[in-house]
């Protein structure tokens, strides 16, 4: 198997391939990406048009240059898009992630970010025996 750029699969059919255990490994970074931006509001900063790094950093209170690099992540992610040095909202995420949106459905990635503090626990379960306690 060769799934490469599909982890999903990886493990549900085929022969895995060294390629399919990477892709497994580094899932997690487009999440974390997204669940960062929302919880940081990245989103919120860029609503509405095309701005400058420097501009969602001024209204994040944020370093330019680490505002830029999330920024060009997320663009990686397909969240949001860049040209001529602007970023603006992916229209999914306008529409879904941008709070006050009138389709806003960003509270379940503030649960998906407390599952995932949950779920970096398991090895702690394994060892233990003992369920997670609950937040």
């Amino acid at each position: 198997m060769t799934g490469k750029g599909d982890s999903r699969g990886a493990a549900r059919s085929g022969e895995l391939e060294l390629d399919d255990i990477f892709d497994l490994s580094w899932g997690w970074r487009p999440s974390v990406l997204l669940l960062q931006a929302h919880t940081t509001g990245v989103f919120d900063a860029v609503a509405g048009g095309w701005k400058t790094a420097a501009e969602v950093a001024g209204k994040l209170k944020a370093d330019t240059r680490a505002t830029g690099l999330l920024l060009d992540g997320l663009c990686g992610a397909g969240l949001i898009q860049k040209t001529d040095g602007k970023y603006k909202n992916a229209e999914a995420v306008e529409r879904h992630l941008v709070r006050g949106a009138t389709d806003y459905r960003g509270n379940i990635l503030e649960l998906d970010k407390r599952a995932v503090s949950s779920w970096l626990k398991i090895g702690e379960v394994l060892k233990s025996g003992e369920p997670i306690p609950k937040p």
